[in-house]
């Protein structure tokens, strides 16, 4: 079975699998990339055409350590629209601005139990950027951190 998401090495090799140059933060609180991949097959192992691929860049100290991920994706304007602000990403999702651009944010849920196999629920900011989708989740760093994440993709 093929893995549903490639790993790749660098911003470039990931901006060739995905069909658009990624933003880049200026401001990751510290965390260096842990591991960069893109999603390029689905459950079915089917081929996931670039308009619906995503790079995943994992910013931690330690594999499964704090730290948070970044993802971006290209599905087109509608769709972006639909995904950043129409679906739910956790619990009271409430209104916020990533460098202007209008967005939602969804608080770091109350801590749970070790052997809770869902875990806690994470702090999650996703918006629309023209075509784009933009999504920043932890489940370890509050909202108001990946706030600075967010904004520093824009200058």
């Amino acid at each position: 079975m093929l893995p549903s998401f490639a790993p790749v090495s660098s911003w470039e090799e990931g901006a060739d699998l995905i069909g658009f140059i990624p933003r880049t933060p200026r401001e990751t609180l510290g965390f260096p990339v842990d591991s960069m991949h893109v999603f390029v097959r689905d459950h079915k192992q089917r081929e996931v055409p670039v308009s619906e691929r995503s790079l995943e860049v994992y910013y931690r100290l330690k594999n499964d350590g704090p730290g948070f991920v970044l993802s971006q994706s290209c599905p087109g304007t509608p769709e972006a629209e639909r995904r950043a602000f129409q679906r739910s990403y956790g619990q009271d999702g409430r209104p916020t601005r990533v460098a202007g651009k209008p967005a939602r944010l969804y608080p770091l849920g109350p801590p749970v139990a070790e052997d809770d196999v869902d875990g806690r629920p994470p702090a999650v900011i996703v918006w629309q950027d023209d075509d784009r989708l933009m999504l920043i989740a932890s489940s370890t760093l509050e909202v108001d951190q990946l706030q600075r994440v967010a904004d520093s993709l824009y200058g």
